[in-house]
């Protein structure tokens, strides 16, 4: 039986370098545009969150799927 979704668990390594990275937009890129612009620069902040999520489980599955 072929398996639909891969499950495996993430190690504590990838979670600190994940935390990192959402850090390290916040303090810079997330910083600058919610002081120069505001509300929009909150919408885009939020967004970058989004954005790194995704980037990260598009980046685990390409991964999985050599294996």
């Amino acid at each position: 039986m072929q398996k639909l979704t891969n499950q495996e668990k993430m190690k504590p390594w990838m979670g600190f370098v994940l935390f990192f990275v959402g850090v390290l937009f916040l303090l810079f890129a997330g910083s600058y545009m919610q002081s120069n612009w505001g509300i929009p620069g909150l919408i885009f902040t939020e967004i970058g969150f989004l954005a790194i999520s995704v980037i990260y489980c598009l980046i685990r599955n390409a991964q999985k799927a050599h294996r």
